[in-house]
């Protein structure tokens, strides 16, 4: 699915707004292909989850329209309310806004564990490959004979 240019902005605006570069796992400006990712999880869904990651984009996109009474798109937002919107959104009462910000969530989250040296300051691969390790000797291996064989 291809995203209107007006909506690439957006998508940038809103992911982008669920990181901070002074966080937890800090990340810069441009070092996350939000879009890219947004795309890539569009492509690999069914329909219903296409129209609904476009859907959340554009009530995201209006949000400051309609819980904060701003005519501005988010983009059009500094940062940092950009950022405490989206936070309050993900605690909104009505589930369905809730939902929506969670899936958004998760649309940012994949995009940030794409970009390598996210991947590296976090240290996931790392923890990824002692849990392999790990877990390569806590089951017992199971043959054509059965447990053990």
């Amino acid at each position: 699915m291809a995203f209107a240019d007006f909506e690439r902005r957006w998508i940038v605006a809103i992911l982008s707004g669920f990181t901070a570069p002074e966080g937890a796992l800090p990340v810069a400006d441009d070092e996350v292909d939000y879009v890219h990712a947004a795309e890539v999880m569009a492509a690999g869904s069914r329909f219903k989850a296409r129209v609904g990651l476009r859907v959340a984009v554009w009530v995201f996109a209006l949000a400051p329209a309609w819980a904060l009474g701003r005519p501005q798109t988010l983009d059009e937002v500094p940062a940092a309310t950009r950022s405490a919107l989206l936070a309050r959104l993900l605690e909104h009462r009505v589930y369905g806004v809730r939902g929506l910000a969670t899936l958004l969530k998760l649309v940012a989250s994949l995009a940030m564990m794409r970009a390598p040296a996210i991947r590296a300051r976090s240290g996931y691969d790392r923890a990824a490959e002692a849990q392999t390790r790990a877990s390569r000797h806590a089951l017992p291996i199971v043959g054509a004979q059965g447990v053990g064989a």
